[in-house]
C-alpha cells in the first residue's frame, strides 16, 4: 500500500495542520510542515542511481568571508510561469537569494546584515506572500546618528509581483524592537538590562498571524530572565510572557492550541516550556514547565511527534557531550556520566497537571547531539554532530586547553578530541509505552539534522569521512518493507573536501585557531547544522557552510 501523497491524506494521517503564514511545500529549516520542526516531507528526493552534483561556491558569489549558514528556506514565488524556485539563506553577514531554474543553480543577490561577529542568530522564514523575514539583532543605522536595537528585516525579491527573475533583494521594512514596548510587555524586574545579543535573534510565525521572538534580560546579580513576545501583523508588540529564569536555546516549534491560540515549545538550559499565545485575549502565558536533567545548554530545537497510535510528544535529546561554541564547533563533555537519552514529553497534558515524561536510553557511541531529531509519524532519526570542523578540536592525550583560553573562545577545557560518527532511528512502541531502536549505523557520519522523505523511504544527510578527507551526500533506507527496520546505505555521492583542521599553540602554549582558518577554500563542505532540503523537482539542496550542492537525477 502506497503512503498517502496528498496534503489532505498526509495531514489526516499525522494529525497535522498547515501554518497559513508559512510556505508549505518543502521540509526547509523554516519549520517544515506546520512549524513542527519535523525535517520530513512527502516530496520524493533523489533515488539511488545515476546522480549529478552541482556545486555553488558562496564565497565567490557573496564576498571573502561568508560565515556559517545552516538556514535555507524555499519561497512561494514562481517566476514567469516557469516554476523557477527561489531559495533564501542567511549567514553571519548576509541574507542571500539562490535561483533554481532547470539547469540554473545560482546565487544572484545578497543583503548585508549587521550581526555580532561570533553570534549565530541566523534564522529566517519565508511567508506565504513571498516576503522573507530575517533577524538583525546587532541593529541598523535607521536614523542619522543612532543605531537601532534588535531589528526584524522584511525582504522581497519581487515587491510588485511582476514575476521577473532578474530583480535584486529589496528591503521592504526594518522593524525595530522598541525597548520601552518590550519592557511594558515583559514586565521584568526594574534593574534588568536587555541582552541584545539574545533578544530578537530568532523570529517565528504563529498560526494566527502573530510573529514571536525571544527576549532576554539580565539582572544586576547576573540572573537571566527570558520571555516570549508576540508581534501582530503590523509588527506592534502586543503580548509577553515569562519563559523562566534561564535563556532559551535555539529555535521554537509551534502548533495550533485551539481557536485563536498558538502553542510554542521552548527549550531552555534546564527545561522544556509550553507557552500559549491567545490572539483574542492578546495574552502570552506559560502552560507548563518540565524540569529535565539535560546537561547544560544542549542546543537542540524540540521536535513534535504525532504517532499513528494517537500519542503526541515533544521530544529532545540529552547527550553527554554538547556543543558549547557554534562559532568554532568545539564540543565539550559533561561531567555527568548518565547515559545519553531521548526525552519525550506528552505535550497535551494541561495546566495543573505535571506532563508525563518518557526517558529512553540511547547508545553510548552517540556522544554529541546539537541538533533536532527528524521525525515522521512515530519514528525519529537522531544523528551525531561534530561541530563545524569535522574532527572537532584535536587535543593530545591527557592535554587540555587552559581555562583562560577556553573562556575566551567559549569552549570547555575538556573539548572532545575524537571524530564522532553515527546515525540511528528509534520508534515509539505502544505496547511498551516507550521507544525502541529500529536500526543504528555508528559507522556513518550523518552530522547535523537528517531529512526524511517518506515517499522515497529514505533518510538523507551529509557527512565527512576521515579516510578520504571528503564530504558525502548519503541516503539510508528509513524502513525495510520486510521487517519494518532499515538502515541500509543506498546513496553515497561525493560533494567536496572536508575541512579537517588542527588547532595550533600560540607563544604561551594555548590552543586556538587563527581567524583565517574560517575562510574556507573553494569546494569545502562542513556541517552547518540544518543542512538539507528537498525541492519539488526531486533534487536535494545540501548546505556545506560556504558552498551549496544540488543533487538530482541526470
Amino acid at each position: 500500500m502506497r503512503p498517502p501523497r496528498t496534503d489532505a491524506e498526509r495531514r489526516a494521517l499525522h494529525n497535522e495542520l498547515p501554518n497559513p503564514t508559512l510556505f508549505d511545500g518543502s521540509p526547509s529549516a523554516q519549520g517544515h510542515f506546520g512549524s513542527s520542526k519535523q525535517a520530513s516531507t512527502w516530496l520524493e528526493g533523489p533515488s539511488p542511481g545515476n546522480l549529478s552534483v552541482q556545486i555553488l561556491d558562496l564565497e565567490n558569489q557573496l564576498g571573502k568571508y561568508v560565515g556559517t549558514s545552516p538556514w535555507h528556506v524555499v519561497s512561494t514565488r514562481r517566476y514567469l510561469e516557469r516554476k523557477a524556485v527561489t531559495i533564501w539563506g542567511a549567514t553571519l553577514t548576509d541574507a542571500y537569494r539562490i535561483i533554481v531554474d532547470g539547469e540554473r543553480f545560482e546565487a544572484t543577490d545578497r543583503f548585508a546584515i549587521n550581526r555580532f561577529p561570533i553570534s549565530l542568530p541566523w534564522n529566517l522564514f519565508a511567508a506565504d506572500d513571498g516576503r522573507v523575514f530575517v533577524p538583525d539583532p546587532a541593529g541598523r543605522r535607521l536614523r542619522p546618528g543612532r543605531t537601532s536595537g534588535p531589528t526584524l528585516l522584511v525582504l522581497s525579491d519581487d515587491p510588485n509581483g511582476s514575476g521577473r527573475l532578474d530583480q535584486g533583494i529589496n528591503l521592504l521594512q526594518a522593524v525595530e524592537l522598541d525597548e520601552d514596548a518590550l519592557r511594558a510587555a515583559c514586565r521584568p524586574p526594574r534593574s534588568a538590562t536587555l541582552v541584545k545579543g539574545e533578544t530578537g535573534s530568532n523570529f517565528r510565525p504563529g498560526f494566527n498571524g502573530e510573529i514571536i521572538t525571544k527576549v532576554v534580560y539580565k539582572l544586576d546579580d547576573g540572573e537571566i530572565r527570558s520571555y516570549l513576545v508576540a508581534l501582530d501583523t503590523q509588527f506592534e508588540i502586543i503580548a509577553g510572557g515569562e519563559i523562566g529564569p534561564t535563556a532559551p536555546s535555539n529555535d521554537i516549534p509551534a502548533e495550533p492550541d485551539g481557536p485563536g491560540r498558538t502553542a510554542f515549545y521552548v527549550a531552555t538550559d534546564v527545561a522544556i516550556v509550553k507557552m500559549v499565545f491567545d490572539s483574542s485575549r492578546r495574552t502570552m502565558e506559560r502552560r507548563w514547565t518540565v524540569q529535565l536533567p539535560i546537561r547544560g545548554r544542549f542546543g537542540t530545537t524540540p521536535t513534535l511527534m504525532n504517532t499513528p497510535d494517537g500519542e503526541r510528544f515533544v521530544i529532545a535529546v540529552d547527550a553527554k557531550a554538547a556543543v558549547v561554541s557554534g562559532f568554532n564547533g568545539l564540543i565539550a563533555y559533561s561531567p555527568d556520566t548518565r547515559p545519553n537519552a531521548l526525552i519525550a514529553v506528552r505535550r497535551d497534558d494541561q495546566i495543573g497537571g505535571k506532563p508525563r515524561v518518557i526517558t529512553f536510553e540511547l547508545p553510548e557511541w552517540l556522544g554529541a547531539i546539537e541538533n533536532s531529531p527528524a521525525v515522521r509519524g512515530g519514528v525519529a532519526v537522531i544523528t551525531n554532530y561534530t561541530g563545524y570542523l569535522p574532527n572537532g578540536l584535536a587535543i593530545p592525550p591527557g592535554g587540555q586547553a587552559p581555562p583562560a583560553k577556553a573562556a575566551s573562545w567559549g569552549q570547555s577545557p575538556d573539548a572532545r578530541p575524537e571524530f564522532a560518527t553515527g546515525v540511528l532511528a528509534v520508534a515509539y512502541a505502544p505496547a511498551l509505552d516507550s521507544f525502541e531502536i529500529l536500526w543504528q549505523r555508528p559507522d556513518i557520519q550523518y552530522s547535523g539534522i537528517a531529512t526524511i522523505s517518506e515517499s522515497s523511504n529514505i533518510v538523507y544527510g551529509a557527512g565527512a569521512e576521515w579516510e578520504s578527507g571528503m564530504t558525502y551526500f548519503y541516503g539510508l533506507r528509513l524502513l525495510d518493507d520486510a521487517n519494518g527496520r532499515g538502515g541500509e546505505l543506498i546513496i553515497r555521492e561525493e560533494l567536496g573536501v572536508a575541512p579537517f583542521r588542527e588547532p595550533r599553540r600560540d607563544r604561551r602554549g594555548n590552543f586556538g585557531f587563527e581567524r583565517s582558518d574560517y575562510r574556507f577554500a573553494e569546494g569545502e563542505f562542513f556541517d552547518a547544522g540544518n543542512s538539507l532540503i528537498i525541492l519539488e523537482d526531486g533534487s536535494a539542496i545540501v548546505n556545506g557552510g560556504r558552498a551549496l550542492a544540488r543533487i538530482r537525477a541526470r
